[in-house]
């Protein structure tokens, strides 16, 4: 178990979840099963669906600590925008959004299912919209989820907001635990 301490203080733990990285050397390559939303509102789970075996094409999906951004594969995009539209009433760009509060509040969680380290199972990766909502002033933000890849898809910095990682290329798989990683919690 990870030990981890929340936003008000309270001590946690979260059991480490392991994704199979699918190749030994280079990139850190992970098997996506499915990209899904989890609408606030509803409290429910929507799969993005369409092309998304694209995400495993080419490159693959790889988990890049040196890229900001997320960037999923092109092929998804319409099925991605209109999800988050149902969900919000939104429309996605990547330009500043202006959102109230409220509004904020209803964007969807997105969960990142991969092939897990053990046979026939998957890792389920939360990311918030804290994570791939950049703010720039009041109320103002810009989504860091960039649908332009052609092949394979980039997990960057913001996918690994609030998790810690454990890169065991060793044993072929990745490990994932709840973490806060607020700078306000830092002692200094």
């Amino acid at each position: 178990l990870h030990r981890y301490v929340d936003e008000n203080g309270k001590s946690l733990t979260s059991e480490v979840t392991y994704a199979k990285l699918i190749k030994r050397r280079g990139w850190f390559t992970v098997n996506v099963k499915d990209i899904l939303f989890y609408s606030p509102k509803e409290r429910s789970l929507s799969t993005v669906g369409g092309a998304l075996y694209k995400c495993n094409a080419g490159k693959g999906t790889i988990v890049d600590s040196g890229t900001t951004d997320t960037y999923l594969p092109q092929a998804v995009h319409q099925n991605f925008v209109a999800l988050f539209r149902k969900i919000t009433g939104l429309q996605y760009k990547t330009e500043i959004m202006v959102l109230s509060t409220d509004e904020f509040k209803m964007l969807p969680v997105i969960v990142y299912r991969l092939e897990s380290f053990e046979n026939g199972k998957t890792v389920d990766i939360s990311v918030h919209p804290s994570s791939y909502m950049e703010k720039h002033g009041n109320n103002r933000y810009v989504p860091r989820i960039y649908l332009t890849e052609a092949t394979g898809a980039v997990l960057g910095a913001n996918f690994m907001n609030d998790q810690d990682i454990i890169f065991d290329i060793d044993n072929s798989k990745i490990g994932f635990a709840k973490s806060n990683c607020a700078y306000s919690n830092k002692k200094r």
